[in-house]
């Protein structure tokens, strides 16, 4: 089945962002894993650039992933 609902991550050298995708939710978070392990300051609205490479990537997988599962017209 298709991701429709769903809470990923995706990590990159010492960053890790996370994507919460839910019907009332919506949301991506970014954190240093280096300086902050436990994950406590989000750095998305710092690191711009940085999320939106990663988000990118993240979203190309999920649509990867789903690609099988759309209905063809």
């Amino acid at each position: 089945a298709a991701f429709k609902q769903y809470s990923l991550s995706l990590i990159r050298q010492r960053h890790r962002l996370l994507h919460y995708q839910y019907p009332n939710y919506s949301n991506f978070e970014l954190y240093n894993l280096d300086e902050d392990p436990e994950e406590l300051t989000d750095l998305s609205l710092s690191e711009t650039s940085l999320v939106n490479q990663m988000k990118d990537e993240l979203l190309q997988k999920v649509s990867e992933f789903n690609r099988p599962y759309q209905k063809k017209s």
